[in-house]
């Protein structure tokens, strides 16, 4: 009897289990027919938080995207609608939830909820799941579900949510790429374009006002027209750069130039805006000849030193030196600007990686990420020392082709 009994015991444990792994199967079939057919990122996220808070009979459910580089968490979407958030709230990635769920690659279970913006009084009983979607070992984003139940029912939903993360991961990348490719394509047709035709434009307007002697007053109106321009300019460039830079920059030219010949054209380019700041620049020509992209290395020098014209204060001095070696040629640019500190040296080529948003400098945070990814491509390194107060140094050595 007692045989029997065990029997027929494993037999429903068996059944349990396996009409267990049909739910999850169904589960995870519906997550991903739903999410196959959104049209962009933002319906992705909702798609996959509606279906999540309906099936798990959850009391709330959200999905945060993750932005590493800036260490930023931002709120996509949040239901039921009944709660009041910012679509776009920003939180950091430091900050719990999202500190512990980020250290490791499964989702956690917390019973002491922390506030969030959509919850600042968490409901009396809920407990909170964070569950981490990771794309090649960095989580895109977050998925956090507020719900009930004992050990054995929280247990069971984190590892379903373990599986939903998994899976949905993927398809909300290619989303969110999706949606950044439709952005640099309204970039490059609808903003690029107009925006250099204008450019142009304000640049002739401005050389005429000189010649004709118009007041003080124009003359620098015309100017902050023109630098307008310039920093529209320079982001839209910049994200359509990016997308190239993504691929694997396909395409570089490998044709001999002087690549200290090239800086110094660069320099001379950015003497006018020095002299307005009240900046010496200086430069220490010398001549290096390497084999590469002369609009790519054009590219790298200029963002370079126009940081260092961004990053310095008046009265400040800026130093760009080219020295050769049998080896290689190494291009560095010194500054007495604001500087950087320790600490945050590693984010410098990060994407979208700013620092002293508090004195309102423009910029698009992918010029040196940018400029990273190019010497890379040439194979040659760059690398930056910088002091709080002090300012910074940034040296970029590139292999050097016999004369």
């Amino acid at each position: 009897m007692p045989a029997s009994n065990d029997r027929g015991a494993a037999a429903l444990n068996t059944e349990r289990a396996l009409l267990q792994r049909i739910e999850e199967m169904s589960f995870l079939g519906a997550v991903n027919e739903r999410l196959a057919h959104v049209p962009d990122f933002a319906s992705a996220c909702r798609a996959l938080v509606e279906l999540v808070w309906e099936e798990r009979y959850a009391d709330a459910a959200a999905f945060v995207a993750v932005d590493a580089p800036r260490r930023i968490c931002t709120v996509q979407t949040v239901v039921p609608a009944s709660f009041d958030v910012e679509p776009t709230a920003e939180m950091r990635v430091d900050r719990e939830p999202f500190a512990t769920a980020l250290a490791g690659t499964d989702p956690i279970v917390i019973r002491d909820v922390p506030p969030l913006p959509w919850m600042p009084e968490p409901p009396s009983g809920a407990a909170l799941i964070v569950a981490p979607l990771p794309v090649r070992g960095n989580a895109i984003g977050v998925l956090l579900v507020h719900t009930r139940g004992d050990a054995a029912a929280l247990e069971d939903h984190r590892r379903v949510l373990a599986l939903v993360a998994t899976s949905a991961a993927l398809a909300l990348d290619a989303a969110r790429n999706e949606a950044r490719e439709e952005f640099l394509a309204t970039l490059r047709h609808d903003i690029n374009n107009p925006v250099h035709v204008a450019l142009g434009y304000m640049e002739m307007l401005a050389d005429r006002l000189k010649h004709e002697g118009c007041s003080p007053e124009m003359l620098g109106l015309a100017s902050s027209v023109t630098e307008s321009l310039k920093a529209v300019a320079d982001l839209a460039t910049n994200h359509l750069h990016m997308a190239a830079i993504d691929r694997g920059i396909a395409g570089i030219a490998r044709d001999r130039l002087d690549f200290g010949a090239l800086a110094g054209e660069i320099v001379g380019r950015h003497r006018p805006t020095a002299s307005e700041k009240n900046i010496t620049l200086v430069h220490e020509g010398g001549s290096g000849v390497v084999r590469g992209d002369r609009r790519q290395l054009g590219r790298v020098v200029t963002n370079l030193v126009g940081n260092a014209l961004k990053y310095t204060p008046a009265g400040g001095r800026i130093e760009v030196e080219i020295e050769s070696t049998p080896a290689a040629v190494r291009l560095r640019v010194r500054d007495t600007g604001y500087g950087v500190a320790a600490a945050d040296l590693e984010r410098l080529f990060t994407k979208y990686g700013r620092f002293h948003r508090d004195r309102a400098i423009p910029g698009t945070g992918l010029g040196l990420y940018l400029s990273k990814a190019i010497v890379e491509a040439h194979g040659g390194t760059v690398t930056a020392a910088s002091e709080v107060g002090r300012g910074s140094e940034f040296t970029v050595s590139l292999p050097r082709t016999a004369a």
